[in-house]
């Protein structure tokens, strides 16, 4: 769960981080690169935001509540 505190933006030819992996554009068309949602295969040119954090799950009963409350 701590790595998932700072993530980074992946790099051309890097695996999808947040469903989001930037593309190079087409030189010949004089295009800029840009980002691709791989999940909805929508194109930005502005770097996402990624999300921080992580999820606590477990089965009822197994003290989620008192492994939480030190660390917030």
């Amino acid at each position: 769960m701590i790595s998932q505190e700072n993530p980074q933006l992946p790099s051309p030819g890097d695996p999808a981080a947040q469903f989001w992996i930037r593309q190079k554009a087409d030189v010949k068309k004089g295009g800029n690169d840009y980002w691709l949602n791989v999940a909805t295969r929508t194109p930005q040119n502005e770097a996402p935001r990624l999300g921080r954090g992580g999820i606590l799950a477990d089965g009822m009963g197994l003290g989620k509540v008192t492994i939480a409350a030190p660390v917030s």
